[in-house]
């Protein structure tokens, strides 16, 4: 890391502890100033923070209100939650079609039933004490 960023990185965790307020996106933006490698998700959160001046004179609602942005359905207190869209091809939607229809598609499972073996005493052993252990 270049002097350059490692200076910002030190802005930005002093304006943290100056003026930023204990909300979502806190924690994960300290942990990045302290090139900690975050995920996808807390990457969003610690973006949210900074982008809002860390939240600083917001009470309540938090909701930036800004659709133009790419992350703003995954902001954590966006009103406008972010839906998963599973996106199916044509094909793939007519295999499952044709894998439900099928008469034979479903599996039969057979039930075998072993013939129950009985044991023969060890030899010394007298029969009754081996009946005696099977119970």
């Amino acid at each position: 890391m270049d002097e350059k960023t490692a200076n910002r990185l030190q802005e930005i965790l002093t304006d943290i502890n100056l003026d930023g307020i204990s909300a979502r996106g806190k924690n994960e933006l300290v942990r990045f100033c302290n090139t900690i490698q975050l995920t996808p998700r807390k990457s969003i959160l610690a973006h949210c923070y900074q982008c809002l001046g860390y939240y600083n004179g917001m009470e309540g609602d938090r909701d930036c209100y800004n659709p133009v942005c790419p992350l703003y359905p995954y902001m954590p207190y966006s009103s406008q939650k972010a839906k998963p869209k599973k996106i199916l091809s044509s094909e793939h939607l007519a295999k499952l079609r044709s894998g439900r229809s099928k008469e034979g598609s479903s599996r039969k499972y057979q039930l075998t039933i072993k013939a129950k073996k009985t044991r023969s005493p060890p030899k010394g052993y007298k029969h009754t004490l081996f009946e005696r252990s099977l119970k």
